[in-house]
Formats: structure tokens, sequence, C-alpha cells
């Protein structure tokens, strides 16, 4: 196994490389599995061994961890952890073999947009906007511990593992009920896994916003052009075009099926559409 990770280390030379700082226990016969969380600088990933921290869990790509004690271990699985609706981490590994649980410091002020503030007995973790602390760490034999636990569920077993290589934002579209653009938006960046197309068209949100069902199909049929003509006006248009029309006129002939259409500001020049189409047509 370890000549297997060394091939695979080897091979993926591009990729940045991923390890743990040099945390060590001092405290004879202290448990293993502390729930702190360490607010650690020499990290480059949030790490965790709990697995029922995680109000996300997904599967990602196999990523070669190296731990303290200078041995490689692959993580899996990642996902959400939550402390507080203001803080979230994003991304947090998850390895069983490692025995405390880490807060990228880097990664932390990129995601929440915040500001951390040392001192020699404790750090305070502030919204930069707002300066509202959202988080705090005490010192403890050198190392800052975060003062909050995780909001989990001790029965919470992640029976569905997503791929990590693409999750269809569709699939999510559906099961909530086709929501809003908005709304897709704000799942994709909570949730970086899954990816939005912004070519995609949904048929059944087009069809649940039409105010008519389509005409049934006539059975009659004129004899020659112009016996009969259908007109109709569709709008107010939501964005008006670039010249400010929010209508349009259209004039469908029975017989050719030909269709002529004609863009409007306002439904009062219908009048004069139409006159000027029947001088046209006796023309």
């Amino acid at each position: 196994m370890q000549k297997l990770l060394k091939m695979l280390e080897s091979n993926d030379s591009t990729s940045q490389p991923h390890n743990i700082n040099q945390v060590q226990r001092n405290t004879p016969g202290e448990k293993q599995g502390n729930l702190s969380w360490i607010i650690d600088t020499g990290a480059t990933d949030h790490v965790t061994h709990e697995k029922n921290h995680f109000i996300t869990f997904y599967k990602i790509k196999l990523i070669s961890v190296r731990l303290p004690n200078n041995s490689l271990v692959t993580a899996a699985h990642a996902g959400t952890i939550q402390f507080s609706k203001e803080f979230v981490i994003f991304n947090v590994l998850y390895i069983p073999d490692f025995a405390f649980n880490l807060i990228f410091v880097q990664r932390l002020t990129k995601d929440l947009n915040c500001i951390l503030t040392f001192s020699p007995e404790f750090c305070q973790i502030q919204d930069s906007s707002t300066l509202r602390m959202i988080g705090h760490a005490n010192v403890y034999k050198g190392l800052y511990y975060l003062q909050c636990s995780p909001i989990f569920n001790q029965d919470f077993v992640p029976s569905i593992v997503l791929s990590y290589k693409h999750v269809d934002v569709d699939l999510w579209h559906y099961r909530l009920g086709h929501p809003g653009q908005k709304t897709i938006e704000q799942l994709c960046r909570n949730f970086p896994y899954i990816q939005i197309h912004s070519k995609t068209v949904c048929d059944i949100c087009h069809y649940a916003k039409q105010h008519k069902l389509s005409y049934n199909h006539s059975a009659s049929h004129s004899d020659n052009c112009f016996d009969l003509i259908h007109c109709d006006i569709w709008g107010p248009v939501s964005i008006p075009s670039v010249h400010g029309h929010k209508y349009f006129l259209t004039i469908v002939d029975d017989h050719s099926r030909h269709t002529w259409a004609f863009l409007m500001n306002a439904k009062s020049q219908t009048r004069e559409l139409l006159q000027n189409f029947v001088v046209k047509i006796k023309a």
C-alpha cells in the first residue's frame, strides 16, 4: 500500500501537496477523538476525524495527506460543517486515522470573509464587514482551541455518497420543486460539488408559467389568401426590447399560414398597424 501511494504521489506532481501541521499530544493518557477544533496556520485543508460532524458529506478525488509522523493517508470524502448560522466551513477532509480536528486559517478567511485577531490568550474571529464576532478560541498548551462545537446529529450516517466528478444541478432543481435561478445559484455556492450550467433550459418551468393551454387544431381552411386572417397581441413583457418595445402584434393568414410580427411600444399602435397592413395587402 505504501509503494502504491508513493507511485500515485509521484504521478500527481502537478497537484498541490496536502499536509497536516505538526500537532502532538503532550498529555499522557488523553483519549483520542477530542471534539475541540484547533485553529491552525500550517495545514493546507480543514480536517476532521468525526463523521457525525458533517451536515453534508460527499465523495471526492483521492487526496494524499501527510500526517505529523511523516506517514501518508488518503482522504476520499469531504463535506460541510456548521458551528453556527454565521460560522460554516466547507470542503472539510474526513480522515478517520487522524486524532485532531483542524481549521485552516487561510481557507477560513477566504470562505467566511472574516478577520482573525490573535493574542497570547485568545483568538477572535470577526466578520470583516460588520466586525461582529462569529467565533472565539482560547489558548491551551500553545494551541488555539475553538470554543464552540459543531451542530450535528449523533445518529447521522451518510447513506448516499455523491460522486466527486459531477453532480448535475438539474437533479436538485427537480427535487426542490423547480426553484428560481437565484435559489439555484445560492445552492451551488453553498455546495461546491453541484455544478450549474448557464445554458440549461427547463421546459417544465416554462409550461408551468403559461397562462393558457395551446389552442386546438382548427378544422376550417380558407380557399384563398387573405380570406381570413388571425390577429393576436402578446405582452407586456417584463423586460422591454432595446428600443423599448413591450408588445408585439402577430397576423397569420389562414390559407398560407404565413405570419407577420410587428413590435409595439403600446397597445394603442395596433389600429395604425392593422390599417397599414390592409393597405399593403390591397396594393
